[in-house]
Parts: C-alpha cells; sequence; structure tokens
C-alpha cells in the first residue's frame, strides 16, 4: 500500500487531507494485515460518488428483473426472456452487461431446472409448468456495472424444488445479515453453507460471487463454503455480490463443452440461485459525543424496529448508527434522521442509508 503524508490529498479523492479522511482506516486494515489476514486493495474500496452510481445501476438492474417478473410465463421461450431483458435495460438507459463480454453471446442468463448458472437463452428452450429458471441480469448504468437475479417457479412445481428455491432465498438473506464492517468474508460463506446444510442441500463449491461495480468481475472472489474468520476482511465502500448456487443433490458441477459457458449439476438434480449486490455504505462522518447517543436511546423508545448505537466509523471517530431492522410503528417519524429503505431482500438489493439531520427523535 503506497504510503501518504497526513497533509497530502487522500487516496480516495475527496480533495481532504489523510490525516482528516482515510488515514485511520488505513491504519485498521494494516492491523488486521499485519495478524495475517487477506485485506482488500484500495481499487477495490469505492468512494461515496461511486458508490452511489452503482446502486443508481442497481435500481435500473432491478427495474428490469421487475419488468421480466411481470411477463414471464409458462410457454413462454428463454430467448423470449433475453429480448425482454435487452429491451427494457436499453429503455432505461442501460446496457446490458453480459452482451458480447468474454463473446457470450446474450442479454441475460437463464438457467433453467438442473443448469447452475450461465444457461444461454434459446427458442428451444420453452418454459414448461414445473420448471424454475433462474433470470440473472446484469446492466451497465452512466459507466456503473450491477448484478442480481430471480428466481422463477412456472406453473405448478413439485414441494421439492419449491423448497429449494426458499432455501436458495434464505441463504441470500442469512448471507446479507452476516456481513458486517470489519469482519470477514468467511463469516458470510459459513452462514450461507450452515443454512444450506441444514435444509438438506449444498452449496456449489467451484462457483462463487464477485466485487462489482467499475467493471463486471471484479476481486475479490466471494466463496460460500469457506469456514468463518477465513477469507478477505470485509471494509466500508466493498461492494460484491452475493449469490450462493444451491444444489438439491451434490455439489459437484460439469460445463457444457459444446457453448463453454453453461454449468450444470453432475446429478441432474435442480439447482437454484439467489444473488444480489451488497454494498458496505460508509455513512457519512459526524462528531456525536456520548450523552448524545444516551438521549437519543432514551427518546429512541418509543420507535419500533430501529436500532441506535456506537461504532467507530473509518475516519476514526465516533458516530451514531442507526440500522432499520423493521418497519417504523405508525405515526413516528425522526427529526434525527432521513431513512430510505434500499430493495428488499427478495428482490436482491439491500442497502440502509440514513442522513444526519438533527439530535433528536419525536414522535408526532
Amino acid at each position: 500500500m503506497e504510503k501518504i503524508g497526513r497533509n497530502e490529498p487522500c487516496w480516495c479523492g475527496s480533495g481532504r487531507k489523510y490525516k482528516q479522511c482515510h488515514e485511520a482506516f488505513d491504519e485498521k486494515i494494516k492491523h488486521f494485515e499485519l495478524q495475517g489476514h487477506m485485506v482488500p486493495e484500495r481499487c477495490m474500496i469505492k468512494n461515496p460518488e461511486q458508490l452511489a452510481g452503482i446502486r443508481e445501476s442497481g435500481l435500473v438492474n432491478i427495474a428490469v428483473l421487475d419488468y421480466v417478473a411481470e411477463n414471464i410465463r409458462e410457454g413462454m421461450t428463454t430467448e423470449e426472456i433475453d429480448r425482454l431483458v435487452e429491451s427494457k435495460t436499453r429503455q432505461l438507459g442501460g446496457i446490458p452487461a453480459p452482451l458480447g463480454y468474454e463473446g457470450y453471446p446474450k442479454s441475460v442468463c437463464t438457467s433453467v431446472n438442473h443448469e447452475v448458472c450461465h444457461g444461454i437463452p434459446s427458442e428451444a428452450v420453452v418454459l414448461k409448468s414445473g420448471d424454475i429458471v433462474n433470470v440473472d441480469v446484469s446492466t451497465i448504468y452512466k459507466g456503473y456495472y450491477s448484478d442480481s437475479s430471480r428466481m422463477f417457479r412456472i406453473g405448478r412445481v413439485d414441494e421439492e424444488k419449491s423448497r429449494l428455491v426458499r432455501v436458495a432465498k434464505e441463504c441470500m438473506e442469512k448471507g446479507i445479515a452476516a456481513v458486517k464492517p470489519w469482519t470477514f468474508l468467511g463469516d458470510m460463506s459459513d452462514a450461507v453453507n450452515a443454512h444450506a446444510r441444514e435444509n438438506g442441500c449444498s452449496i456449489v463449491i467451484d462457483m462463487g460471487g464477485h466485487g462489482v461495480g467499475l467493471e463486471f468481475h471484479e476481486d475479490p472472489f466471494v466463496s460460500y463454503v469457506a469456514p468463518k474468520g477465513t477469507e478477505m476482511l470485509m471494509v466500508p465502500g466493498m461492494v460484491f455480490t452475493i449469490e450462493p448456487m444451491v444444489n438439491l443433490g451434490k455439489p459437484d458441477i460439469y460445463l457444457d463443452d459444446e457453448n463453454g459457458w453453461t454449468i450444470y449439476t453432475e446429478d441432474g438434480k435442480a439447482s437454484a440461485q439467489g444473488e444480489g449486490p451488497f454494498l458496505l455504505w460508509p455513512l457519512r462522518r459526524m462528531a456525536v459525543k456520548y450523552w448524545h447517543i444516551n438521549c437519543l436511546r432514551r427518546q429512541a423508545a418509543g420507535l419500533r424496529g430501529i436500532r441506535f448505537g456506537i461504532s467507530r466509523s473509518f475516519f476514526g471517530r465516533k458516530r451514531n448508527t442507526v440500522r432499520e431492522t423493521g418497519r417504523l410503528a405508525a405515526g413516528y417519524r425522526s427529526g434525527n434522521a432521513t431513512y430510505r429503505k434500499g430493495m428488499d431482500f427478495e428482490r436482491g438489493f439491500e442497502v440502509f442509508l440514513y442522513q444526519k439531520r438533527k439530535a433528536d427523535v419525536r414522535r408526532e
């Protein structure tokens, strides 16, 4: 990591002095590195402007998936899904990221039943009652990349496949819930893998998630079978996908030699996937005194689903963190913060944002 003078401009591009910006952040990362942990390079850490652009791209991506959800039906070909995705993406001002990526011929991946991932849309593949299909949409919007997918059940799906789709979604949710700054990707993967095993399923070992945002696929590689306390340190500003591929049978897979893209389960049993980009969003720096925090805690007693706490920010100062764990009770609003809920877990894109405004929480 290149050494920067304390009074020099910070590497993040904020224009502020290094000592006032990321010096304490870098020192904390260095502490973990000296302990032998894998730590992110600076290029993996996005600045607020980049994070905002990635989130905007993610909203377009989700809008495309919503459009697919409104139109997907029994009897439709996966080629028709491809046309839906391309037309809607371009209508919204985006570009389908998969199209032409390393020679990929289509605008979306459609993986049916025992196809694990990278299923290529075709007029020959017709969706039938009982099928499950993963539609994996990736978007470039204003130069920023996003990547998420959704599972669809076509017609009457048997209990076993329905359970698989549910478990895959739950695995993604478990992974998202386990993501916390200054912990490890292995903590997240352990939560995912444990839930799959508890439900009699397996996680694909040889495929995983990835960083995303400035490029389609970035570091780090995200495993979903790594043990707790291993893999890369997670820090604010990282963006990566949580996309565990969950099999009904064994985790073994093979590549289609003919098209060079599609991955199948080796035992022919169904596979499902939940995917969404997760942003470790760096909250705005603020100096909050301890008595303010205590005051907030007392006054927030009437709020349902809001948790207040103190953590050390990556700027090296104390801040108040607010995380929405449910819904605000009817009739309440917070003068302390503006709450904007990101996309929900089911849609695969979930971010908590808030802006500091006042030092009180009041009841209307």
